[in-house]
């Protein structure tokens, strides 16, 4: 039991990792709607500024998107279950908002390589007020007092493991502006050498081909001025950048005749490798919410699981 409950920490906390980065990663998709304007078709633009900012505009009416993602993680030679390039790759699909971030999605575990963990290879992960719920399965249930669903508090949890400035600026990445894919894309306008690689059909539909890329000092500055930051934030940032290995980042975005991305692809490049994450939106809507499990009923702490897990740990150790 104890071995699988660590398992299911471990999962829980790769859960949060993707919701991070996808949250981190935001950008729009095609033309479709939800309860949103419909919007007009964009006049012609002749720079890759114009494009990106007619881009920015039209994102300024939409809360929320369906998603499709992979990320791909670079990973210790010899890794049970890695790719032939040395990575892992998680796939993720759901419906992403922001202002304030939010997200319902389902995570494909199958190459996590894990072993059992007492849930599907497919987990259902939802995102809300900052907090993470991960649902581990009805069988897990039987080991949790009945409750099927981790929650992971993640600032508290990354002040646990890093102290105070390390769970503040996690929960400001979570929460702040900087989810909403207008700013992301305003990231990709700050790169010094974006430019227009050219048109190209992307899941059938006709975009131009957008480029760009920021290194660590750039990325923080485009970062601090979109959000606004003091220089005490701006400092914080820029470290916890520098110690979590991030050295720059490159964007891809492909955009449609209507000035939405249908296609983003990030790479950051850390130093462990290259972190890769393609994106495709879809199904826009100007309103964003989730329903949080039962706090009481259906929910268990993931730092209560860990603690109990390690006490267990030092009593065997006693014994």
């Amino acid at each position: 039991m104890r071995t699988s409950m660590w398992r299911r920490g471990a999962v829980s906390l790769i859960s949060v990792a993707v919701v991070v980065g996808v949250a981190g990663c935001n950008s729009g998709d095609d033309t479709k709607t939800n309860g949103a304007p419909k919007p007009a078709k964009a006049a012609t633009v002749s720079t890759p500024v114009q494009a990106l900012s007619a881009a920015v505009k039209k994102l300024s009416s939409v809360k929320s998107a369906k998603f499709d993602m992979s990320m791909s993680v670079p990973v210790p030679k010899g890794t049970a279950g890695a790719d032939a390039d040395g990575t892992k790759t998680v796939k993720t699909s759901g419906r992403i908002g922001w202002n304030p971030t939010t997200a319902e999605m389902n995570m494909d575990t199958a190459s996590l390589g894990l072993g059992d963990t007492g849930q599907s290879e497919k987990i259902s992960v939802i995102l809300a007020d900052g907090v993470v719920y991960v649902d581990m399965g009805a069988d897990a249930a039987k080991e949790m007092d009945g409750k099927r669903w981790m929650k992971i508090d993640v600032a508290a949890l990354a002040k646990e493991q890093g102290g105070e400035a390390a769970g503040s600026a996690i929960g400001d990445s979570l929460q702040s502006s900087n989810q909403d894919p207008a700013q992301q894309l305003k990231l990709l306008l700050d790169s010094p050498g974006v430019k227009r690689v050219g048109a190209e059909k992307v899941d059938g539909v006709r975009t131009q081909h957008y480029k760009g890329a920021l290194d660590l000092d750039q990325l923080v500055d485009a970062s601090a001025s979109a959000e606004h930051l003091t220089a005490a934030k701006r400092a914080q940032l820029s470290d916890t950048l520098r110690k979590s290995g991030l050295k720059s980042e490159s964007f891809d975005i492909w955009v449609n005749d209507s000035s939405y991305p249908v296609q983003v692809e990030v790479s950051e490049v850390v130093a462990a490798g290259v972190i890769k994450t393609s994106l495709h939106y879809s199904d826009y809507s100007s309103t964003a919410s989730v329903a949080k499990p039962p706090a009481d009923s259906e929910t268990l702490s993931l730092q209560d699981v860990m603690k109990a897990a390690q006490g267990a740990s030092d009593g065997g150790k006693g014994a």
